[in-house]
């Protein structure tokens, strides 16, 4: 009976062998190390390696590393390898990376970056030493705004203004002394920014002037301002009379002056104190169809200041 139940137990054993699906396969086995590219370190006491060509490592940037040894089943090889190698480093080469574009953009912008600071440090430098120089004109423009003010605050203004003669065509003189001011070293600056009102405009001085007096056997300064004034002067227009014709006139180099009538005029719109001859000169006359300046003028005294014209004319002859 045994022998009869061994056998069954060995037949479904061998199906079920039979219906089992195969072990999976076992994992591809890893890669064998690979080093990277070495060189051996020359040794003094390894007399092959005196024949070799000398390293770079002095002037490339690199680092040592040993080179791991594989572990054998037989020592004695392994004992063997080491025994070989006994005296060798290894030394592995880093190698400088390759000048790429962007290595290219930022040496420039680093360089840009630097010209920039430069460029500011030497502007900011410049405005400094200006303002450095230019430091006691300002001080000195604050101090004469602050006089300014205490003048003003002291009541210091010009007396009601004289007016003088005419100077020439349209212009006339006028002049003013300077109150409420006690003479000090500041005396042309108080009159050259004192402001005057003439014919409804604000005026400064164009010359300025220092006069001393007594009264009541006190010994004083007072400042007098004279100004110029090109507008609003109609008075100051001087005009001409009536033309008069004087005639023929005989000249003592009669060869030179030939032909010659002589016309005469009054010079109107003027007073007494005026420079007659100064608008005499400078006031044209229609004579002949043509604006003429006078050839020369004579202040007959209360007969005025008068003009003379000399033009040339055919139907005089010499004589």
């Amino acid at each position: 009976m045994y022998p009869f139940l061994r056998s069954i137990i060995d037949a479904r054993a061998a199906a079920e062998f039979l219906t089992m699906s195969p072990p999976p396969p076992p994992p591809p086995p890893p890669p064998p190390y690979e080093p990277l590219p070495t060189q051996p370190v020359r040794n003094d006491n390894d007399c092959a390696a005196c024949n070799r060509q000398p390293l770079n490592h002095l002037t490339q940037p690199h680092y040592h590393t040993f080179q791991p040894h594989h572990h054998h089943h037989h020592h004695h090889n392994h004992h063997n390898h080491h025994s070989h190698n006994h005296g060798h480093t290894t030394l592995t080469l880093l190698h400088r990376p390759p000048i790429t574009r962007n290595t290219v953009y930022v040496r420039r912008s680093t360089t840009f970056s630097l010209c920039w600071f430069l460029f500011f440090l030497v502007l900011i430098s410049t405005i400094l030493s200006l303002f450095w120089l230019a430091l006691p004109q300002l001080d000195g423009y604050a101090r004469r705004l602050e006089r300014i003010r205490r003048r003003h605050e002291q009541g210091v203004a010009w007396s009601a203004p004289l007016q003088g003669s005419c100077l020439r065509s349209g212009v006339r003189e006028y002049s003013a002394t300077l109150r409420n001011y006690q003479v000090d070293s500041y005396w042309k600056e108080a009159c050259e920014t004192t402001e005057l009102f003439i014919h409804g405009r604000e005026v400064y001085p164009k010359r300025c002037e220092l006069s001393f007096g007594f009264m009541q056997s006190f010994f004083f300064g007072f400042v007098i301002g004279h100004w110029e004034i090109d507008f609003g002067e109609t008075s100051c227009t001087p005009i001409w009379s009536s033309l008069v014709d004087e005639g023929c006139v005989a000249y003592l180099r009669i060869e030179l002056e030939p032909n010659k009538r002589r016309f005469s005029a009054r010079l109107l719109n003027v007073d007494q104190p005026d420079q007659w001859d100064v608008m005499c000169a400078i006031t044209p006359a229609e004579i002949q169809g043509n604006s003429r300046m006078p050839h020369f003028c004579k202040n007959q005294g209360i007969l005025g200041m008068w003009g003379y014209w000399d033009t040339f004319d055919q139907t005089c002859s010499a004589f």
